[in-house]
């Protein structure tokens, strides 16, 4: 009988700021709520999972914190991508020699999303908004898994479906809406702002909407990634929804 061992995953988040969840915060400070998250889905997902901790809002703590996490074969980290002062991740990676397979998508919520590679470790940087972590955690993460278990069907698969109430999308970039799913339609979630976590246990998929789409209008058909259940497909198929 052919096997493979389990896909290991370490996480840790970034920033000074973040404290776990068991301890009492003051007022500059914020739960990790991230890390959490990702580690609760990478074991649905069949991983073995490490919790690396929090790395500080220096290279020199998240180049250590990355050293230590490299014997994983993928490494989750969360916040420090986008261009704030504060923001080293993707500079320690870099002095780590990362190879850098691509830096910010034209997405959102999520746009300064990175994945590269050190060694023959995997590395995604997410962002640190909760909601926009986990759909791009959703859309990349949740393919490198299964590519690196070597699932024969790695690539999202979708629902069609139809969308139950009518909304409005600014226009620009790729768009993700998280919404429900009754069996017969799609209804978006009327609160998903990127810094949001709520909305995420309510979600049962999500849709990728086109740059050109400024609105669905009720009963458009939609192509629905599921969250929870599991759709693949062993090919690269065409998962975003076009304008009507």
């Amino acid at each position: 009988i052919a096997v493979i061992r389990k896909v290991r995953v370490a996480v840790f988040g970034t920033g000074d700021e973040l404290r776990p969840h068991f301890e009492r915060i003051e007022s500059h400070q914020l739960y990790n709520s991230n890390a959490p998250m990702f580690l609760a889905r990478a074991k649905e997902l069949g991983c073995d999972v490490h919790y690396s901790g929090g790395s500080g809002d220096t290279i020199d703590s998240l180049k250590s914190c990355s050293r230590e996490a490299l014997d994983a074969d993928l490494i989750i980290t969360s916040g420090g991508v986008s261009v704030g002062d504060k923001d080293f991740t993707k500079e320690a990676f870099a002095q780590l020699d990362m190879e850098t397979f691509f830096s910010g998508i034209a997405i959102k919520p999520g746009k300064p999303t990175t994945i590269g590679a050190v060694g023959k470790t995997v590395i995604v940087n997410l962002p640190g908004n909760p909601l926009a972590a986990m759909v791009n955690y959703e859309l990349f993460v949740k393919f490198i898994i299964r590519k690196l278990a070597g699932s024969s069907a790695p690539y999202h698969g979708f629902v069609e479906t139809r969308i139950q109430a009518s909304h409005t999308i600014r226009p620009g970039r790729f768009t993700t809406l998280l919404g429900s799913y009754n069996g017969s339609g799609f209804l978006p979630l009327a609160q998903q702002s990127p810094g949001m976590v709520s909305p995420l246990p309510q979600a049962d998929g999500l849709i990728i909407t086109m740059p050109e789409v400024s609105l669905l209008q009720e009963g458009t058909i939609v192509k629905m990634l599921p969250i929870k259940w599991g759709v693949f497909s062993c090919e690269k198929k065409d998962i975003f929804t076009a304008p009507s």
